[in-house]
């Protein structure tokens, strides 16, 4: 019997105006019941005042309370508020929980930034007819204007790309060059069954699997990967490697934490 395939990625539709100063990230933490002990759920990055948001729901066991806030690479900011009670969460007459879910919301106000401005985002109306389309696709009863040159061209692209075997993959900078143009076109099935084999790699290092993982957005392959490491020797190790340059500013911080969380329970 073979394995099951990873887990679809999702993308969740925006909540909030990407361009807006104040405004509220707002998620859903389930299973609530089968969250264990310094176990970390992270939720999807958002967008609001030019900046990417991201929340996260964690599970410890601690004595003390504190607020900490660093930097990493000069432009990621993390900060900790004050912890909750999880015996108080669980609790069905507090009305945190209902049907072992739990709706998280942040609210963010960016009083002001140094930057002087940020790259805005092009936006292009496929519905609308233009001088840069020459064809028209219907689905679902809806027009969209394309170009024939671009449409030709993604359709050659999807097609080699399903025929094409990942376990055939004889080199690092091939699947380099898969997985990037795989994420440029969200091509789902290519991602996930590029996350399938690297799930049963032998050849990549840990270090190279979680540089995928964090440049893609692999997360069962992250998860994974990341249940290899246990202690701080690991972390520091991680840090020596040639990838973690490569490594985001939101991974280096999962990789804080975790070591903060090792050096507590040594």
């Amino acid at each position: 019997m073979s394995d099951s395939p990873p887990a679809k990625r999702k993308y969740p539709n925006p909540v909030i105006d990407p361009n807006a100063k104040e405004g509220s990230l707002k998620f859903t933490l389930n299973n609530v019941s089968k969250m264990e002990i310094r176990n970390t759920q992270y939720f999807p990055f958002q967008s609001l005042g030019g900046f990417p948001w991201r929340c996260a729901a964690e599970r410890r066991k601690v004595t003390t309370l504190a607020n900490r806030r660093y930097s990493q690479d000069d432009h990621n900011l993390h900060g900790t508020g004050q912890h909750c009670k999880w015996d108080a969460i669980t609790d069905p007459t507090k009305g945190f929980i209902k049907e072992d879910s739990i709706k998280i919301e942040a609210a963010i106000r960016i009083k002001g930034a140094t930057a002087k401005s940020f790259r805005t985002k092009s936006h292009y109306d496929f519905f609308s007819a233009s001088e840069m389309a020459d064809a028209v696709l219907t689905v679902e009863d809806k027009d969209f204007h394309v170009s024939k040159q671009v449409r030709d061209a993604k359709i050659l692209i999807l097609k080699t790309f399903y025929e094409y075997r990942i376990d055939l993959i004889d080199r690092d900078d091939k699947l380099e060059g898969i997985l990037r143009i795989a994420d440029i076109y969200d091509i789902k099935g290519v991602l996930d069954e590029a996350e399938k084999w690297l799930l049963s790699e032998k050849k990549l290092t840990l270090e190279r699997k979680l540089m995928y993982a964090d440049r893609h957005r692999l997360q069962v392959l992250q998860d994974h990967c990341l249940k290899k490491v246990t202690t701080c020797e690991q972390i520091m190790a991680l840090r020596r490697c040639n990838e973690y340059k490569l490594y985001s500013s939101e991974f280096k911080v999962i990789l804080f934490d975790m070591f903060a969380d090792f050096s507590q329970y040594k």
